[in-house]
């Protein structure tokens, strides 16, 4: 299928059994000018054979093969080299989209023709609606946290994907993947619209979108040196290509240490640990970060500690 309106990337990495309410969602769309890329991240659990019959049934499905496994990064940029579409929507395996997402983006677009179009997303199973902020510009609201989903709300025109393409060998990582692939893609747009409404269905479990019973030393430190390793590729990017971004990119990064530090810290109920877990994440080059979880995270932490005595224990909504 060559040059269809809308390519839509989906990484997978062993979610056999696991994607219908997905590729439903894709289904159901009332547009039909789209191509699919399922890019298999090495999967070993059977995840092959699944795409193979999700793609027999309907020819604008294709299917590219990681021979091992990359990281989720890698996998979207594999996507993004190979999309033929207009416009390019990420969508995660394990998230579904709303049935009028392409209809209602090909229709704003006839209007709005920008490098990005930003719709919201609603945070399942809690069916929080979260919309675009109208008043700041996408790179300003994706590193000051205003808006950080970026990626899964963002329907990106092909040049602007092709360009990031160009400009970015991806490393392995196992989180803070959005925040470079923010950087990189929202630093491209020049121009830029959104919409009032909500399409993408995000599946939040657990503490902060991540299990936190079996959060250990062993998984912080794969998760810092995940972090690192965006960190380098994007300040590097960009120092060369956007170094008017960089207090910008400066503010981003550090909001991640700040967010591990709560995942972690808010996440056990010892003391000695939950100081260990502060140590060990604070990264001198950041350390407004350090900072923050001293005065807030630990605060917090606290009061948690003192009002857990009552069973009253207490929400904690991040920074």
């Amino acid at each position: 299928m060559s040059n269809p309106k809308f390519s839509i990337l989906i990484p997978v990495y062993n979610q056999l059994g696991k994607m219908d309410e997905c590729v439903g969602s894709i289904r159901k769309q009332t547009f039909d000018d789209y191509e699919v890329i399922f890019v298999d991240d090495g999967s070993d659990d059977g995840s092959a054979e699944m795409l193979k019959a999700f793609a027999a049934k309907d020819e604008r499905y294709r299917i590219v093969t990681h021979e091992i496994n990359r990281s989720l990064l890698c996998a979207r940029f594999t996507g993004m080299k190979n999309a033929e579409g207009e416009r390019v929507i990420f969508l995660d395996s394990d998230d579904y989209l709303e049935p009028g997402l392409l209809s209602g983006v090909s229709e704003f677009a006839k209007e709005h023709d920008t490098d990005v179009i930003r719709y919201g997303y609603i945070i399942e199973p809690k069916k929080i609606e979260v919309l675009p902020p109208q008043d700041i510009e996408p790179f300003t609201a994706f590193a000051k946290c205003t808006f950080p989903t970026a990626i899964m709300s963002g329907c990106f025109k092909r040049s602007v994907i092709k360009k990031a393409v160009e400009l970015i060998d991806p490393p392995y990582v196992n989180s803070s993947e959005d925040t470079l692939m923010s950087a990189v893609l929202l630093s491209l747009c020049e121009t830029y619209s959104n919409m009032d409404k909500a399409y993408y269905h995000y599946m939040m479990v657990g503490g902060m979108s991540r299990e936190t019973n079996t959060l250990n030393f062993d998984k912080l430190n794969r998760t810092l040196e995940s972090i690192r390793s965006c960190s380098e590729c994007v300040t590097a990017y960009i120092d060369r290509y956007q170094p008017d971004k960089k207090e910008l990119i400066y503010t981003a990064i550090t909001n991640i240490y700040k967010f591990e530090m709560a995942h972690y810290i808010l996440n056990t109920s010892d003391e000695k640990q939950a100081i260990d877990y502060l140590n060990t994440i604070k990264d001198e080059r950041f350390p407004g970060a350090y900072e923050y979880a001293c005065r807030v995270v630990l605060t917090e932490f606290f009061k948690r500690k003192l009002t857990d005595y009552e069973g009253n224990t207490r929400q904690f909504y991040g920074f």
